[in-house]
């Protein structure tokens, strides 16, 4: 578990074997985090902190038996209270399941919660939302409260800076920085989380409160970077951190520039603290020319905006007006309906020719393959030849990335991936989605690719 969990047992699995060497081997060795002479005594307890994960780890999990026996009962079970005990129940297994990388029960608590997305309870959908969020991102930090968010683009100076309270136990120096992130070497390996020691500073004047400074450097892809101030204990815990003030900028730091989390305006003074939401948050980067992008929607079968049959559009179209589109300053062309939709026809694959097409007007999301650009738009040729005419001119183009297909011509690769719920009579029915350029609520229906 320790060599799989990408980060997630460091701490715990170093402190593990520092301890057995410095018993072996009498000698000091410790964990980098816990450099400070008060710090060491840390080492003994997290080990034992580690043995007692692992013994747990390998008695939690999900079975097969489980799932079913629960299927029953939220099915038949009517009291809330009762069902919201035994989902509430659920955590303490989604936690161990999570640290030890048990994909088995993952799966099948998966299937659980998105099962209970149609549950008639408000609060067991909710439940099932946070739940189903913790399986999918790897960590359980949404249990203590949501992220504060920041947006931002690759190559962005990244900080974080927070006054939090100073606690005598270790001093100032047993809070802890953990960042969730993906490897940065394009490869396919799951999230990583790394440890870092904040910069402390103590505050003036204020002996009981100390300034946390993370400098993040700038991040080379674009992505999602969670993180988290944790601080430790004797014993060997670990808790969240809820009380603190995040500093937008700590350049002579003045305390009429610190702000509390959960309140909008700055505060006077930092002498009285109270709880407030666990401090964690999250980045979210993107590309680095994004902020530059002067975006321009167009429909493809129209893309002047002009009804009627003679002002139907093409990718042929829409590439000759391409010059127009860079002269007028936009630098991305976003075109709905370039998908290859329900048309109620097929392409001659002898002549390429279009015949049969019984609607001429389809849904731009009725779409019957999202691999494929449209073929009454022109094909892939065409579309091919847009592309490197935009590029000529430095435009960007985007397509949709639909979550639903047409609901009568779909390919046939999507069949086992529609979306299906039972009705009160127990019946599986199709999801249709109705919302959006469609003049039919049966015209599309949703796809489920958990």
């Amino acid at each position: 578990m320790t060599l799989n969990s990408r980060g997630r047992f460091d701490l715990d699995f170093v402190c593990t074997l520092c301890h057995e060497l410095n018993k072996a081997l009498n000698t000091e060795l410790h964990h980098y985090l816990l450099q400070s002479t008060d710090h060491q005594d840390l080492t003994a307890d997290l080990s034992h902190t580690a043995q007692a994960i692992l013994n747990t780890c390998r008695e939690v999990s999900y079975t097969e038996t489980q799932f079913q026996q629960h299927m029953e009962f939220f099915t038949e079970e009517k009291d809330l209270n009762t069902l919201l005990g035994v989902i509430t129940e659920l955590e303490h297994i989604i936690y161990y399941v999570l640290l030890s990388l048990d994909n088995n029960s993952r799966d099948l608590l998966k299937r659980l919660f998105i099962c209970l997305l149609g549950h008639k309870e408000s609060q067991i959908r909710e439940k099932s939302i946070i739940y189903l969020n913790l399986l999918i991102d790897g960590v359980e930090w949404q249990l203590k409260g949501g992220y504060k968010t920041v947006v931002s683009t690759v190559g962005s100076d990244h900080f974080v800076s927070y006054v939090l309270e100073s606690e005598s136990e270790f001093g100032s120096q047993n809070v802890i920085y953990l960042l969730y992130s993906f490897p940065f070497d394009n490869s396919d390996e799951p999230p990583l989380l790394s440890w870092h020691q904040p910069e402390i500073s103590p505050l003036p004047d204020d002996p009981a409160h100390v300034l946390a400074r993370v400098e993040l450097g700038s991040f080379p892809r674009a992505g999602f970077y969670d993180w988290k101030f944790v601080r430790l204990h004797k014993g060997g815990k670990m808790n969240s951190i809820y009380s603190g003030f995040k500093v937008e900028t700590d350049e002579n730091l003045d305390i009429q520039e610190v702000i509390p989390d959960d309140i909008s305006e700055p505060r006077s003074s930092v002498g009285t603290f109270h709880r407030s939401k666990v401090i964690q948050g999250r980045f979210i980067v993107h590309p680095k020319h994004t902020k530059e992008l002067e975006i321009h929607e167009i429909y493809a079968d129209h893309p002047e905006g002009a009804p009627g049959e003679e002002n139907q559009g093409s990718f042929e179209k829409i590439k000759n007006s391409i010059l127009q589109y860079h002269k007028a300053g936009i630098n991305c062309l976003y075109i709905l309906g370039a998908l290859e939709r329900d048309y109620g026809g097929v392409i001659d694959k002898k002549t390429g020719k279009k015949k049969d097409f019984a609607r001429k007007d389809p849904s731009p999301i009725a779409v019957t393959c999202r691999k494929s650009v449209s073929s009454v738009l022109g094909g892939s040729e065409e579309f091919k030849e847009l592309i490197t005419v935009a590029k000529e001119k430095h435009i960007e183009v985007l397509v949709d990335c639909v979550t639903r297909v047409s609901s009568s011509r779909y390919n046939k690769r999507y069949k086992d991936l529609l979306l299906q719920f039972a009705d009160e009579d127990g019946k599986l029915t199709l999801a249709y989605g109705g919302e959006g350029r469609a003049r039919k609520y049966e015209e599309t229906v949703y796809l489920n690719y958990r």
